[in-house]
């Protein structure tokens, strides 16, 4: 994938939704989707200072904070790591397949009754969802064919 597309899909997403896009957002952005799966925030910081030189960890925790309250991108809840949003136009709720072997995590979309059922119930008990991950644990084919 070329270097451009990620910062170009960035900032069509900051724009229809009037969001600031600089460019230490635009770095952290690039280096968490041009990687395959997940990463640390001093994962992401490493590469940033590759990058760009010595910087202050809190400019990556700032950055990766924003990613994910805008949605461009996911913490994933158990393992502390990041991942880059397949499609942050699409008003989808992404959910994720977690191998508890290896690690890999994948992030799927699912138009369903259950996405549905969580925001009534929330709504009936006075809660408003400004969050959504579900976090489905398993084993993924290669690790099933591997050890089982």
């Amino acid at each position: 994938m070329e270097r451009a597309q990620p910062a170009k899909k960035m900032e069509k997403s900051c724009k229809s939704r009037n969001l600031r896009c600089t460019e230490n957002r635009k770095l952290v952005y690039e280096l968490l989707h041009n990687r395959e799966g997940t990463a640390s925030a001093y994962q992401i910081l490493e590469e940033y200072c590759a990058a760009r030189g010595k910087t202050a960890p809190m400019t990556v925790y700032r950055a990766l904070d924003f990613l994910v309250n805008s949605g461009l991108a996911y913490k994933v809840n158990s393992q502390s790591m990041y991942i880059a949003c397949n499609d942050p136009e699409s008003n989808l709720k992404s959910q994720f397949l977690i191998c508890v072997s290896c690690g890999e995590v994948l992030e799927f979309n699912m138009e369903s009754d259950l996405n549905n059922q969580i925001e009534s119930c929330a709504s009936e008990l006075g809660y408003e969802i400004c969050a959504h991950p579900i976090e489905l644990q398993g084993v993924c084919s290669k690790c099933k064919d591997e050890h089982y």
